[in-house]
C-alpha cells in the first residue's frame, strides 16, 4: 500500500476517534464537497514527512461543535470558537500521528491557526506535494478535513543506502525505552541471570549456621572461672587448710591475764580454810618458832578472807604484777 492510501486511512480513522471520543458525536463520511470555507483551522508538522492539515467548516458549524464539546451555547464566531475548532483540528493531527509512527513515519506537530474569511481556498501546488480531503456530517454539522504533505527530502551528508525522503530523527525518551526495555527482554533469555549480591540478613542467617556447625564439630572452649567460682574455691582451702594445720597460739591479752590471776586468787582462798588459833593461858605450851611461822602464815591468809571485794581486787592485781 503506497503511502498516499496509508495516511488516507489513518486521517479517517482519526477523525471518527476526535468526534466520537471528545464530542460524543458519529460523523460520517460524505462524498460530495461541502461548499462551507468561512473558518480554517491549520496545524503545520515537520519530519520524515511534511505539510499541514486543516479543518475546514462554516460559522455556524463551528459554533455548534465547540458548543458540544464545552457544553455551552455559542451563536457567534469569536475567540473561544476559534480555539474550540483548532483544539479540534489538534485532537486529529495527533491521532494521524500515532498511527503514522507505527509504519515508520515520524514528524512534529506545530501550532494551531485559524482563519477567518469568505471563499477561502487551500492551494498546494508545489511539486512532490499531495494532498486528501475528506467531508463528513453529523446530522446537521458538516466540515471538511484537507491534509497536504510531501516526502522530506534527504539533507546533505545523510547515508546514501537509506530510502529517499527518510529524515534521521533523533529518537524520543518513549522510543529509548521501549527499547530498552526489548532489549533487556532479549538479553534476558539469552544470558544468564546475573548473581545477586546477598543482603544483610542472608549474611546474618549465613554466620550463624556456620557457627552452630562449628559448635558442633568443635569441642566448647574452657570457660574463664568467674569471680564467685575463685572465690568459692578459696574458701573450701581455707577450711581444708584449717582442718590440717593446728591452731596458731594466740598471746594473752592484759583482761585474759587479770581474769586468770583474779580466778586463782578465789581458787586458792577457798583451798585454805581460815584458822583461828586460841591460846590458853592456862595451858603452857612449847611451840617451836616453825610452827610459830606457820601460825603466823596461816594468820595473814586469815587476814586476806576479811578483805573487802574492792582490797581483794587489789591484792590480786599486786600479785598479777608479780606474777607478770
Amino acid at each position: 500500500m503506497e503511502l498516499k492510501e496509508q495516511l488516507a486511512s489513518f486521517l479517517e480513522e482519526a477523525v471518527q476517534e476526535a468526534f466520537t471520543t471528545t464530542l460524543s458525536l458519529e460523523p460520517e463520511r460524505v462524498e460530495e464537497a461541502l461548499d462551507e470555507d468561512e473558518i480554517i483551522s491549520s496545524i503545520g508538522f515537520t519530519g520524515t514527512i511534511e505539510g499541514s492539515l486543516s479543518l475546514v467548516l462554516s460559522g455556524k458549524n463551528a459554533c455548534a461543535i465547540v458548543s458540544k464539546m464545552i457544553g455551552m451555547e455559542m451563536e457567534d464566531v469569536d475567540a473561544d470558537v476559534c480555539d474550540g475548532v483548532g483544539e479540534v483540528t489538534n485532537i486529529i493531527i495527533g491521532g494521524v500521528k500515532i498511527k503514522a509512527n507505527a509504519i515508520g513515519q515520524k514528524f512534529e506537530i506545530g501550532i494551531p491557526t485559524t482563519v477567518r474569511g469568505q471563499t477561502l481556498t487551500i492551494s498546494a501546488d508545489q511539486d512532490n506535494v499531495a494532498s486528501l480531503m475528506q467531508s463528513f456530517r453529523c446530522g446537521d454539522i458538516g466540515f471538511t478535513v484537507v491534509l497536504v504533505f510531501k516526502v522530506a527530502e534527504p539533507q546533505e551528508g545523510e547515508n546514501e543506502n537509506k530510502p529517499s525522503g527518510q529524515k534521521e530523527e533523533k529518537p524520543s525518551a518513549l522510543d529509548l525505552l521501549n527499547a530498552a526495555v526489548e532489549k533487556a527482554g532479549k538479553k534476558e533469555e539469552a544470558v544468564a541471570p546475573k548473581e545477586e549480591k546477598p543482603s544483610a540478613l542472608d549474611l546474618l542467617n549465613a554466620a550463624v549456621e556456620k557457627a552452630e556447625k562449628k559448635e558442633e564439630a568443635v569441642a566448647p572452649k574452657e570457660e574463664k572461672p568467674s569471680a564467685l567460682d575463685l572465690l568459692n574455691a578459696a574458701v573450701k582451702k581455707a577450711e581444708g587448710k584449717e582442718e590440717a594445720t593446728a591452731p596458731k597460739e594466740e598471746k594473752p591479752s592484759a583482761l585474759d591475764l587479770l581474769n586468770a590471776a583474779v580466778e586463782k586468787a578465789e581458787k586458792k582462798e577457798e583451798t585454805v580454810p581460815p584458822t583461828k588459833i586460841e591460846e590458853d593461858p592456862s595451858v603452857d605450851q612449847d611451840v617451836s618458832p616453825e610452827e610459830k611461822n606457820a601460825s603466823e602464815s596461816v594468820g595473814q591468809e586469815d587476814e586476806t578472807s576479811d578483805l573487802k571485794p574492792l582490797e581483794r581486787l587489789d591484792l590480786a592485781l599486786k600479785q598479777f604484777k608479780e606474777l607478770s
